[in-house]
């Protein structure tokens, strides 16, 4: 239950004008030392409600069957995240 209501929280922040975002995004950046670097572009981009939710949506379009293998196999959580994002 509270997944879903902090899902749906972040799904309704994308009425908001992303316009809204633009100056903490600036500070935040600009804080963490990122003024006028490549990684001040991408990372609120990857950070976002939009990426969030396009991850989201990949993970569970991932079959519990090929979960179920990769641990069979021997493989843990993190090295089944990175063999099923690849391909």
């Amino acid at each position: 239950m509270k997944n879903v209501l902090l899902f749906s929280v972040l799904i309704t922040t994308l009425l908001l004008p992303s316009v809204m975002f633009l100056v903490p995004q600036f500070k935040l950046m600009a804080q963490i030392g990122f003024y006028d670097t490549l990684p001040a572009l991408i990372l609120p981009g990857l950070a976002g409600v939009f990426g969030v939710f396009f991850m989201r949506q990949f993970f569970m379009g991932i079959p519990v069957e090929l979960e179920e293998a990769a641990y069979v196999d021997g493989a843990g959580r993190l090295r089944t995240f990175f063999s099923s994002s690849c391909h």
